[in-house]
C-alpha cells in the first residue's frame, strides 16, 4: 500500500526560544482521528468533499491506500504477528477487491447524479488525507505514536515526522 509522507515546511524559533514546526503530511485517511486526539496541534486538513469524485475513484482503482501491516487477530488493541503466506495474500486481495468494489459503486452513484459529499465518503477507507500540522510541542505525540504499541500506520507517520 502507498506510504505516508512528512515534510517540514516551516521551522522557526521565537525570540523567547520557542520552536514552532509546521509539517505537510499525507497519510492513510482512517488514521486521521488518531492525529486529531492531540489537541496541542494546530491543523488544517483537506476535505474529501472538496476533491472531485472521479479523481478519487481513479486513485482508489489504481492505488488504494490501506494497511501497511497485516496483523493477526487477537484480543486487545494491538494486532498479533503479521500474517504470512496465503493468509496474507488473501487478506491483501480482499482489501484491494473491496477498494475496487467501492470505486465501482461510487462511479455508479456519480453517474446517477449523487453529490460528491456522499460519493467520496464511500471511498475514504482507501484514500489519503493531506494535512498541515503546526505545534510547539511534539513530545507527547512521539511518545505515544512512535511506540511499539501504536498502530503501524500512525507509527510510520510519527517516525517520518521525527
Amino acid at each position: 500500500m502507498t506510504q505516508a509522507t512528512a515534510k517540514i515546511v516551516l521551522d522557526s524559533i521565537s525570540p523567547d526560544g520557542i520552536r514552532l514546526t509546521t509539517f505537510q503530511l499525507r497519510y492513510w485517511r482512517p488514521i486521521h482521528s488518531e492525529l486529531m486526539t492531540h489537541r496541542v496541534f494546530s491543523r488544517n486538513a483537506g476535505s474529501s468533499r472538496a476533491r472531485p469524485s472521479q479523481k478519487i475513484i481513479d486513485q482508489v482503482r489504481d492505488a488504494p491506500w490501506g494497511p501497511i501491516h497485516w496483523g493477526s487477530n487477537k484480543p486487545g488493541m494491538q494486532a498479533g504477528d503479521e500474517l504470512i503466506g496465503p493468509q496474507l495474500e488473501n487478506a491483501q486481495f480482499a482489501w484491494k477487491d473491496a477498494a475496487y468494489q467501492a470505486a465501482e459503486c461510487a462511479a455508479l452513484m456519480l453517474d446517477q447524479g449523487v453529490h460528491k459529499q456522499i460519493v467520496n465518503r464511500l471511498l475514504e477507507p482507501f484514500t489519503y488525507i493531506d494535512v498541515l500540522v503546526s505545534a510547539t510541542e511534539y513530545a507527547n505525540w512521539f511518545a505515544l505514536r512512535d511506540h511499539a504499541d501504536a498502530q503501524p500506520e500512525i507509527k510510520e507517520l510519527a517516525q517520518l515526522m521525527k
